[in-house]
């Protein structure tokens, strides 16, 4: 996606800010595109005329016996609901609105799609299998931790038994730069408890892409260090690595879909248009173009070509990025330095609660992938449960999705540091707000009538959930509330600075800055070591 926007539904290519994993929904129709872009024949796709067949993934297509290569007719099927192999319904039909499938779309970065566009063939082959390795994973991962709803309305959540879905492997970007990816069409169907076919629990999708994307990530870093002895790079803000010895100035050159988005945005936004990711989306739409197919050869000779025109030869490009390392140990571990260090950069002041007040499991998982270059998946999953048990505190659980929110210690303390100082003052008229009136806060129950329940007045003080604040900030707003002589004061950042409008302020108050100990944030990445091979750092 590109700097957040929504994703496009068939799009999967450049534009984007960060490179994490694009998700939309598709309604009925899309799944031509999928099955447009295939080649008619195996000659047809070494020639350049289309992409490779798409492959099963997921629990759900071993349940019904699929493996392997997925036909146009198989596809269909599963976009329509059916069996791929009998075309028995699975659950009800589809209706007129429905929402068949999700696309999700999970690519590397753009230096290892350049390394499988420049390199021989056994560097792209290489390239290609830790994508698909990664892709494995991540699947694997989805299968665990995606369930359906049941009962009246589906207010139930329950687990379900995995995807049905189908990769379908893309190579290129609009503007034919490299940009190796796979669309994974995940049918809107799994399998719940009592063996029905029923309807995904879509908000598991969104809550679980980002924690999927990082398996994905990591296991493709690891493939590439074991396979082509590899490095990677200091990581960005959403954890992705690009390859140590890989021309920065090369990685912009491929990507022009991105320098298009960019530059139509920055033209928008001088004309007084708000960029916002409505806007965003837009843009990426009204700058597509037809993908044009272009055959391997002509391909690789042209992106060898402008490498050469760029200032750098291809083969010496390929050879300074790959062997760089001789430890390719694929049984690599973290060492228990690096894990403290970690554990203690997440449960500061800038780790998981730097912008809330709590988070779940799969948030974990997204820190350590960006904090570990390579881990595996049952390392990193391992690392996050153990890191809830050592360093969290179980807070709260939305039983809607039966998922169990977590803080840390330090947070917890600020919080309670806060509604001990209100409580302390009640002399000087200081109160906290009533539980009846404190709920009217927390977002469920919110209504802009009621403010006057709250008692708000100079020292008052609010104990409420995550997210109250900024809905109060709203509330006061729409009412035309000022309190000047109120200071917004909260445990994060966000709290003040949501408050600061209401209170006449540039800026509330923020005390976890001043009562929570900053730590300095080691050095990124913190590098996996082998068991009998671990350096100071």
């Amino acid at each position: 996606m590109h700097h957040g926007c929504v994703a496009d539904a068939n799009g999967g290519g450049e534009g984007c800010g960060g490179v994490v994993a694009d998700i939309a929904k598709l309604s009925v129709g899309r799944e031509e595109y999928y099955t447009r872009e295939l080649a008619t024949d195996h000659q047809a796709y070494l020639s350049g005329h289309g992409e490779p067949p798409g492959r099963w993934y997921g629990a759900g297509v071993t349940a019904l016996g699929l493996q392997g290569e997925a036909s146009p007719a198989g596809f269909q099927a599963m976009f329509e609901g059916r069996d791929p192999t009998t075309g028995e319904l699975l659950g009800r039909p589809h209706g007129r609105n429905a929402v068949p499938a999700f696309n999700v779309v999970l690519r590397p970065t753009k230096s290892v799609s350049i390394l499988y566009g420049l390199g021989d063939p056994a560097t792209g082959r290489a390239v290609l299998a830790a994508h698909h390795a990664g892709m494995a994973e991540a699947v694997g991962y989805l299968d665990e931790h995606l369930g359906v709803r049941r009962g009246h309305g589906g207010v139930q959540h329950v687990s379900g038994r995995g995807l049905l879905a189908v990769g379908f492997d893309h190579r290129t970007s609009r503007e034919r730069d490299p940009l190796l990816h796979t669309h994974l069409v995940v049918a809107n169907r799994t399998q719940g408890p009592d063996g029905r076919w029923t309807s995904l629990d879509g908000r598991d999708l969104y809550r679980h892409r980002l924690a999927a994307d990082a398996i994905y990530r990591a296991t493709y870093q690891r493939e590439l260090v074991r396979i082509l002895g590899v490095e990677w790079t200091v990581a960005d803000v959403h954890g992705n690595r690009e390859l140590q010895g890989m021309s920065e100035e090369l990685i912009r050159g491929f990507s022009k879909r991105t320098g298009q988005i960019d530059a139509e945005l920055d033209r928008l936004t001088e004309d007084g248009r708000e960029r916002t990711p409505r806007l965003v989306k837009w843009t990426v739409h009204a700058t597509r173009k037809p993908k044009e197919h272009e055959a391997p050869d002509s391909l690789y000779g042209r992106w060898r070509t402008e490498a050469a025109e760029r200032g750098h030869d291809p083969d010496t490009l390929v050879r300074t990025v790959i062997d760089r390392t001789l430890n390719r140990d694929h049984d690599r571990t973290v060492s228990a330095e690096v894990t403290g260090r970690l554990f203690d950069r997440l449960a500061g002041p800038e780790g998981l609660t730097a912008t809330a007040s709590t988070f779940a499991r799969p948030d974990v998982l997204v820190a350590l992938g960006a904090g570990l270059a390579g881990a595996g998946r049952s390392e990193l999953e391992e690392l996050a449960d153990r890191f809830l048990a050592e360093r969290a505190v179980s807070v709260v659980t939305d039983r809607a999705l039966e998922e169990r929110r977590w803080s840390t210690p330090d947070l917890l303390v600020v919080e309670h540091q806060l509604v001990t100082a209100a409580t302390d003052r009640t002399g000087e008229q200081t109160a906290v707000a009533s539980h009846e009136n404190d709920t009217a806060a927390s977002g469920r129950r919110a209504s802009p009538t009621n403010h006057a329940g709250w008692q708000l007045q100079a020292r008052t003080a609010l104990h409420s959930p995550a997210g109250t604040t900024f809905l109060l900030a709203l509330l006061l707003k729409r009412q035309d509330l000022e309190f000047p002589g109120v200071v917004g004061m909260g445990p994060g950042v966000g709290c003040s600075y949501n408050l600061a409008p209401c209170c006449n302020l540039h800026k509330g108050w923020d005390l976890g800055q001043q009562t929570r100990p900053r730590r300095p944030a080691p050095e990124s990445p913190l590098p996996l070591t082998t068991a009998d091979d671990r350096p100071a750092d």
